[in-house]
């Protein structure tokens, strides 16, 4: 019961843990308004043509790898129903450890690193949902740069980037890795995952300067802690996801997430991998910064709104495969449902 009691108190006086619901809704007025001025209450649609649904909801991860330059992307094939996934990790010669994802994800929801081909068919068994299996990029660092352009300019530009640090601990050689974990507030948030994750060594005394990286998933939802570095954009970054961003016809808006080596070499074009693009979506991550307030965060998710309806604006008149107001609430409510079933999977 304290344990409750800790977490709905930090909870509390931290925003970034509240529900996307809690955060958003406030703002509701303001998307109705930016729906008028584009006449459309899917006026995302028009951001990036490019996209399924602008890349709002229920968009196919691997339609996405399709858009993308196949130089910036791991090694990914998609495993539908019935196919075998140990024969396509052949056939694309991987090599264990391998990264499996559901195709329609969110939220690192089912992101799993897989060491050997068993662990690979419990996968498959346990999601029973379309999923990609992807070669594991050999770098610890990730980054989301969000990336804007305007249809009637010829660049565009980031206007926020947030380096995402994964969930560890350093052992002191005195506490268990359970008692590590519940001293930092922001892991007691994943703590039933993080015990059927790491049950054989729980009990564990972790040895003196030990680390352990408990989750390898770059999501503020499995527990990463985001810092806004956006001070950190100059002119090399800004032109190497300009030239990247490019080459993808009919985009214009969204989220790269990039594991990479280091910060210079990520600039120079070098020892890195786009491992997603999020289009419409997306969130400016770079607010989950802890030491950002609430009102900034809603600032900024207003402003990213304003920019999306402006260049939905700009774009009138580009063919798009438009999606009947049925359909579309639909692929919203697909979207909740598929949440919600891959946090019973991953609860079980």
């Amino acid at each position: 019961m304290r344990h409750k009691w800790k977490e709905f108190s930090y909870k509390l006086f931290h925003w970034e843990y509240w529900s996307t619901r809690a955060v958003y809704l406030p703002l509701s007025p303001f998307w109705v308004y930016y729906s008028i001025k584009a006449r459309s209450l899917f006026f995302f649609e028009k951001t990036n043509p490019a996209m399924p649904f602008g890349g709002m909801a229920m968009t196919p991860k691997s339609v996405i790898y399709e858009l993308l330059p196949n130089e910036y992307i791991p090694k990914t094939a998609l495993i539908l129903e019935g196919e075998d996934p140990i024969e396509k990790v052949k056939i694309l010669g991987l090599s264990y450890p391998i990264i499996a994802k559901p195709n329609h994800g969110l939220k690192g929801l089912g992101v799993q690193t897989i060491s050997n081909d068993q662990e690979l068919i419990n996968y498959s068994k346990t999601f029973n949902l379309p999923y990609l299996i992807q070669e594991k990029i050999p770098h610890s660092n990730e980054v989301g740069i969000f990336y804007c352009r305007y249809p009637k300019t010829d660049k565009g530009f980031i206007s926020g980037v947030v380096q995402k640090n994964f969930m560890k601990i350093q052992g002191d050689g005195n506490h268990t890795l359970e008692q590590l974990i519940r001293a930092n507030p922001r892991f007691n948030f994943q703590i039933e995952r993080l015990r059927n994750l790491w049950r054989e060594r729980w009990a564990e005394v972790i040895p003196e300067e030990e680390e352990i990286t408990l989750l390898e998933v770059g999501s503020h939802t499995r527990g990463a802690e985001f810092i806004n570095i956006s001070h950190l954009i100059d002119e090399r970054l800004s032109s190497k996801i300009e030239e990247i961003a490019s080459r993808i016809p009919g985009f214009y808006y969204g989220r790269f997430d990039v594991l990479f080596r280091d910060f210079e070499s990520l600039k120079d074009g070098e020892n890195f991998k786009i491992i997603e693009l999020n289009g419409a979506m997306s969130e400016p991550t770079h607010m989950y910064d802890p030491s950002n307030s609430l009102w900034n965060a809603w600032k900024e998710i207003l402003k990213h709104w304003r920019i999306m309806s402006e260049i939905a604006v700009q774009n009138k008149g580009v063919p798009i495969q438009k999606t009947p107001f049925r359909k579309g609430l639909g692929l919203f409510f697909e979207n909740l449902n598929l949440e919600k079933q891959l946090k019973k999977q991953l609860s079980d």
